[in-house]
């Protein structure tokens, strides 16, 4: 029993499985943009205009699923932030509040060997750890100014240092559609940080 983050793809009329939930499947048809969600051989759980590519939350706790959007932060630079995989408490705005969120987590975290990546310029800094049992990476502290994430070329310079870091956990398509719609980013734009987004 756990909450699936499924990003929804044409499953060409078959079902496909829900993250990994024993007994929940999904089907997906892009020409009506219709999402249906089986549970054994129950009746669908149908949510209505989904796009492809779009993230929904299916939770499936053992009984019929409950299916939602998943709504992105609406502030730029949090949802910028979302993207890289920094969670509410790990995203800050201000230079001080990101010196003081990083003092706090190197007392929570500090063991010996402790290291700590940094990528960072003026306006922003994206801070990860050698967390051991995190799968040898654990986000520490995020600090993306609204001024930063609303230029272009700074979001593209966030998006190139991440990628010196880690990956994009999400699809490339979706991350591209979050960039269209909520960054303005135009085709050449999305061409010019194309390497950054990775290849899924």
């Amino acid at each position: 029993m756990a909450t699936q983050k499924i990003f929804v793809k044409d499953t060409n009329g078959e079902s496909a499985r829900v993250g990994s939930a024993m007994s929940t499947t999904y089907a997906y048809d892009p020409k009506t943009r219709t999402l249906k969600v089986f549970w054994k051989s129950g009746a669908p759980v149908v949510l209505q205009n989904v796009t492809e590519g779009e993230p929904i939350w299916v939770n499936c706790w053992g009984g019929v699923p409950e299916v939602k959007r998943i709504k992105l932060p609406r502030r730029k630079a949090d949802c910028l932030a979302w993207l890289m995989d920094f969670s509410k408490e790990t995203r800050t705005h201000s230079k001080e509040e990101h010196e003081n969120l990083i003092k706090r987590q190197r007392e929570s975290y500090d063991w010996w060997n402790y290291q700590e990546y940094t990528r960072s310029n003026e306006g922003w800094s994206l801070t990860l750890c050698n967390r051991s049992d995190c799968g040898g990476v654990h986000h520490i502290a995020c600090y993306i100014s609204d001024e930063a994430a609303e230029n272009k070329d700074i979001v593209k310079a966030i998006l190139k240092a991440w990628s010196e870091l880690r990956w994009m956990y999400y699809p490339k398509t979706f991350v591209q559609s979050v960039l269209r719609d909520r960054f303005g980013f135009s085709e050449t734009d999305l061409e010019d940080v194309d390497a950054y987004l990775g290849d899924k």
